[in-house]
């Protein structure tokens, strides 16, 4: 017997004397589908702060439960709620089961980098200087997290930004009085 998924019932009956009764019924649900199922949140980006939105999506019409596991231990869902996720590369996979076993998982990464660059200015020193005088820009950058992917500086209150090649010291000319 070959059927779809849905909801069966079957009945046999026993015909004595012209008389039908029923001897056995049985009802049974077949169902080889899997919950669908969503991340909402968080995105495949890096994210400046460790509590992060998890909201997950899971729909079947015997869904039983939803989980995900944080990088160390699952953790039952029941809403959208706030986590906080540890520095670095994370990998977030959620679950949902339905009633009759079935399973369905989806995964994402992303990255947290809630911690601050460093800068140390070396040169310019807090000083006037003239008019047309060529100056050092020396100065050194770390970051615990993700890296720095660029540098720029103002001499106009930021005004016009100038990209720093490779993030390297280097020397401006102040031909503006300010």
């Amino acid at each position: 017997v070959t059927a779809n998924s849905g909801t069966w019932k079957i009945a046999s009956s026993e015909n004595t004397n012209s008389t039908i009764r029923p001897i056995l019924r049985i009802n049974y649900i077949l169902d080889s589908i899997s919950p669908n199922l969503t991340i909402i949140s968080p995105l495949n980006q890096t994210y400046s702060t460790r509590n992060i939105l998890v909201n997950i999506s899971a729909s079947d019409e015997n869904l039983q439960s939803i989980w995900f596991y944080n990088g160390s231990s699952n953790i039952t869902y029941s809403s959208a709620v706030n986590y906080n996720f540890s520095q670095g590369s994370n990998t977030l996979i959620a679950y949902a089961n339905d009633s009759l076993g079935n399973l369905n998982s989806s995964s994402l990464t992303f990255f947290v980098d809630s911690v601050a660059l460093t800068i140390n200015l070396v040169h310019p020193q807090l000083k006037t200087y003239g008019v047309n005088t060529n100056l050092p820009l020396n100065f050194s950058i770390s970051d615990s997290g993700i890296g720095v992917s660029s540098c720029w500086y103002s001499i106009n209150d930021g005004a016009t930004n100038t990209t720093i090649t490779n993030c390297q010291n280097t020397t401006f000319n102040v031909s503006i009085d300010g």
